[in-house]
């Protein structure tokens, strides 16, 4: 996975998109935005960069999370079963920041 720093060189999107989920999950949305964002630009057919994008830009407070998880959906719906796995981690990201904001 790469570092903090060489992820903007890094060729492989589906590293950068972890390096995005680390850097989310620790609370970074702007730089996970950032880091989505590159993996998209490598990898623009890889449905979980956008509905990880999707999920930081709601957390952040930006728009475009409905256009990114509309993305995700059309690029997962001839596999329901990644789909709704993608759904499900979307939904369940929503709620557990409902229940700190309460």
């Amino acid at each position: 996975m790469p570092s903090s720093c060489e992820w903007q060189f890094c060729g492989d999107a589906k590293a950068i998109n972890r390096y995005g989920w680390k850097r989310l999950c620790q609370e970074c949305c702007h730089e996970a935005l950032d880091v989505f964002s590159r993996a998209i630009e490598l990898d623009p057919n890889f449905a979980e960069t956008y509905n990880n994008r999707g999920i930081a830009r709601r957390i952040a407070g930006a728009k475009g999370a409905s256009d990114d998880e509309d993305v995700a959906d059309a690029l997962t719906m001839h596999d329901l079963e990644v789909q709704n796995r993608l759904r499900q981690l979307s939904q369940n990201v929503c709620r557990l920041q409902r229940t700190r904001r309460t």
